[in-house]
């Protein structure tokens, strides 16, 4: 449960950010659509900001450390943690897709975002379990899963700060 408590904030880099197969190899040979840049900046710009305005986040994080699975009430702390989460990611979430993208690269930030909402989706699924005492284990390891996935598509895109899962210290 450690790790679970390091990746915690993973999709609030991730949310913001795009990428996918679509205009590979064509689009590399040709330049970046116009705007991409100016995109990418706002798009990091706004990551950086929204990590450094959430502190109750870190104190979270702080909160769980050392935690385990041994630990007094861990269930109840890790819902509340990953419950947190859930919700400033949302509302991340809402504000990064009130940027549009270049139109030439909609459909790579579209699968950006599908992705990163499967994993805040798990999460709608884990804390529930969590609440109730269970561990949710493969559910996190499918959330990890998606999250590499979000940043893995933000990166091969062109953000530097939100392909970045280091939010809270993944």
């Amino acid at each position: 449960m450690r790790r679970l408590a390091a990746l915690a904030l993973v999709p609030l880099a991730s949310a913001s950010c795009g990428g996918g197969s679509n205009g590979g190899a064509s689009t590399a040979a040709a330049g970046p659509p116009e705007g991409r840049a100016a995109y990418v900046a706002k798009a990091d710009a706004m990551c950086a900001r929204f990590q450094g305005a959430h502190p109750e986040l870190a104190r979270s994080i702080e909160s769980l450390q050392g935690l385990t699975m041994d630990s007094p009430n861990v269930y109840a702390k890790l819902a509340k943690h990953y419950d947190l989460v859930r919700t400033v990611a949302r509302e991340f979430e809402q504000d990064f897709t009130s940027i549009a993208p270049p139109a030439a690269d909609r459909e790579r930030i579209d699968e950006l975002n599908k992705v990163n909402e499967e994993a805040l989706d798990l999460l709608d699924d884990a804390v529930p379990a969590l609440r109730a005492g269970r561990n949710p284990e493969s559910t996190f390891e499918q959330y990890i899963q998606k999250l590499n996935a979000a940043n893995q598509l933000a990166a091969a895109y062109g953000f530097e700060v939100c392909a970045r899962n280091t939010v809270g210290g993944g």
